[in-house]
């Protein structure tokens, strides 16, 4: 293998990975200050300490109400997070395009680090949520670590699919294909739960192999480099982009010239062409072409359903029931903020008695509903009977719909 003096493709994979944690480490420096690690980290590092003494000690009453399915709930949002990584750059085109041995080690190398860092995280996930199968859930310490065994493999081919869908598949057949390994992730997760000892090791072993072939297939998809690098900008960028977010910069996002799923015709939806009309009109279409907002919407009220189906206790229910319906008018509104970026409204200021604010309450209540009337219903079968799934999914989307219209503060 050709050298570059005494540079070698392991030497120069080193250095990336020691240039994005030493940058990480910036954004996270200019994030916490002592005031932040004072009041806020500090703090939650001591109750969180206690807490989690207190489970290890069996004194927490609410744990032992907390079904085994829930707490898996855990590891399935775990399973769908990160993505895996190649530390490939666009500029590596000049030289790798004649030394493609350097571009394999490099997305070797960059797959082993991948692997590296789900097996690290799912070992801090699993200490941090362990008493609460070993001492509640009276879990045995074998069947528990072969569950995180299962977890991190079942996590590395999730990364896998969802990047080969990124890069291979057309919009449509990744909305489609997601929805279904997401159904396929709690099916796959459920089996593995109430599956007997033997039967976890046949999981374990067709997911190694699995993993294998995934992590082979990754390694030759060489003809996605351009697209391999901006994912992996993206993924670098990340904690600063959030970073900006909440010191409350917008970044402009390129628009499609399509829309995504619905509207494609730019339809009216209003007949009536006034003020408020048009805003809410151009609010719900801003967030339907919104793939990323769409997508959120899914996840919030998929994890919402499953929360209330799962939870034991009726108060607890409850409880789950109105944080979701805050939590997914919160997210709704979130796309307002953008809005509000933009120069339009910065030339333009406006009054809480504006139509173009009624007009953004009446989008995020309609935008609302659908979710909502969904987590109303589930709640009304789970918590209730049958017979209240239709009144409570009235209910909950005019409570929602009047929250916003009424008492939801937009500015």
């Amino acid at each position: 293998m050709k050298t570059i003096g005494s540079m070698t493709p392991g030497r120069l994979f080193l250095q990336r990975v020691k240039n994005e944690w030493h940058y990480q480490y910036k954004i996270w420096k200019m994030i916490v200050d002592w005031v932040v690690w004072f009041y806020i980290l500090l703090p939650a590092a001591v109750f969180g300490g206690y807490q989690l003494h207190a489970l290890w000690q069996g004194e927490m009453e609410w744990a032992f109400e907390v079904p085994l399915m829930f707490l898996m709930l855990f590891f399935i949002m775990f399973s769908w997070s990160g993505t895996l990584r190649l530390f490939i750059l666009e500029g590596d085109l000049l030289f790798l395009r004649k030394n493609k041995e350097w571009l394999k080690k490099l997305m070797k190398y960059g797959l082993c680090y991948s692997v590296w860092m789900t097996i690290a995280w799912t070992t801090i996930l699993g200490l941090l949520i362990a008493p609460l199968f070993l001492v509640y859930q009276q879990v045995s310490l074998s069947t528990y670590l072969l569950l995180l065994v299962f977890i991190c493999l079942l996590r590395i081919n999730i990364q896998f699919v969802n990047q080969w869908l990124e890069l291979k598949s057309s919009r449509w057949q990744k909305i489609i294909m997601t929805i279904i390994l997401f159904v396929l992730t709690v099916l796959i997760v459920t089996a593995y739960v109430f599956s007997p000892f033997i039967m976890e090791f046949i999981f374990i072993f067709a997911l190694s192999v699995l993993t294998v072939l995934c992590l082979r297939k990754r390694l030759y998809m060489t003809e996605t480099f351009f697209q391999d690098c901006l994912r992996e900008t993206k993924r670098k960028m990340q904690a600063a982009s959030f970073l900006i977010g909440v010191e409350g910069y917008r970044v402009n996002q390129r628009q499609r010239k399509k829309p995504m799923i619905l509207l494609r015709n730019s339809a009216k939806i209003f007949k009536k062409r006034t003020t408020k009309n048009i805003t809410a009109e151009l609010f719900i279409k801003l967030f339907i072409r919104n793939s990323i907002k769409v997508h959120g919407v899914l996840r919030i009220t998929g994890v919402s359903v499953l929360a209330i189906t799962l939870v034991p206790a009726d108060w607890i229910k409850w409880i789950a029931f109105f944080v979701m319906l805050f939590f997914l008018n919160y997210f709704i509104k979130s796309c307002w903020e953008e809005l509000k970026s933009h120069t339009f409204f910065k030339l333009y200021p406006l009054s809480k008695n504006d139509d173009t604010i009624d007009g953004i309450k009446k989008g995020i209540a309609l935008l609302s509903l659908p979710g909502a009337m969904m987590i109303g219903a589930t709640m009304g079968l789970a918590a209730l009977s049958p017979v209240w799934i239709v009144p409570m999914a009235l209910l909950s989307g005019g409570f929602t719909y009047y929250m916003c219209v009424k008492q939801m503060l937009v500015f």
